[in-house]
């Protein structure tokens, strides 16, 4: 008897972990990713104050844009040669 109720609660329990699992493992993902940025807050803060002290937020931003552009003009003359 006890045997027969301990296999319909390991099913129930599988049953439970399946059906539950996506939102588990994003909940699992959000709270180590709210862990790294509470640990690594310091290194974050540093980062940011050097980038945006003087012309480090300039040297980001137009980094950040030439990155952008080279993107789209990959994705364009790649569908410029397809067509």
């Amino acid at each position: 008897m006890l045997t027969i109720v301990l296999v319909i609660v390991l099913i129930a329990a599988l049953v439970a972990v399946m059906k539950y699992a996506k939102f588990l493992w994003r909940m699992i993902g959000l709270f180590i990713a709210i862990l790294l940025v509470w640990l690594y807050k310091e290194n974050i803060m540093t980062w940011f104050s050097q980038s945006v002290a003087g012309d480090g937020l300039m040297d980001f931003l137009t980094g950040l844009g030439t990155g952008i552009k080279n993107i789209l003009d990959k994705i364009f003359f790649g569908l410029g040669d397809l067509l």
